[in-house]
């Protein structure tokens, strides 16, 4: 395969991935058939296997999209100090994400399903490990992290994202007040427990 053709695969992969996120967010993860993903990317359903075997495939790959997107923020982060507005606002994004509503409709689809559906909940799995040491990085770059506090850490600001997509769904909320907010207490946490830390020591 050249270059070339190395791109133009990457890139209608990218198309597919974008037209699956759709129809999981309109139509729901059971409802949405591959026949319907390959209809709408102008392609026929044997050539659409050719890119992915099936739907837990398109969804690893939107979940590995995902945290390739965390990976990069959380990049930036390791290899400058970061200003407390710079922690504030990766923050307050990361809290955005997750309340963007076809994200969250698409998030929410998946944990149903998975409920019942052994590999989505592998898939999952697989990703919040991901998500989970990306977020430590993170922490590490403000400064000395116990692994105890990181690890409750990293459990509660999971569960206030996952409770977010939760509520971009259920109810009409404020995204930009709300992610600054929630910003704002998650920064002022870690920095009353790392004081409370240097206090003990």
């Amino acid at each position: 395969m050249t270059v070339l053709d190395f791109n133009l695969y990457e890139q209608r992969r990218e198309e597919i991935l974008d037209v699956a996120r759709e129809c999981f967010a309109e139509k729901g993860f059971n409802a949405t058939t591959m026949v319907e993903v390959a209809r709408r990317t102008g392609m026929s359903v044997g050539n659409l296997y050719n890119y992915f075997h099936g739907k837990a495939a398109i969804v690893e790959c939107l979940a590995e999209r995902e945290v390739k997107k965390l990976a990069d923020q959380v990049a930036r982060l390791k290899y400058s100090k970061p200003t407390r507005q710079e922690r504030l606002q990766h923050l307050r994004d990361i809290a955005l994400a997750s309340m963007d509503m076809k994200r969250a409709r698409v998030t929410l689809e998946i944990f149903a399903e998975a409920v019942h559906n052994d590999q989505l909940r592998q898939i999952i799995v697989r990703s919040d490990d991901k998500i989970r040491e990306l977020l430590a990085q993170m922490y590490r770059s403000y400064g000395d992290a116990d692994d105890k506090w990181l690890e409750v850490r990293i459990t509660v600001d999971m569960a206030v994202m996952d409770g977010l997509a939760i509520r971009a769904v259920a109810q009409k909320i404020d995204r930009e007040k709300l992610a600054n907010e929630i910003a704002i207490q998650v920064l002022n946490q870690w920095e009353t427990d790392r004081k409370f830390d240097q206090t003990r020591s």
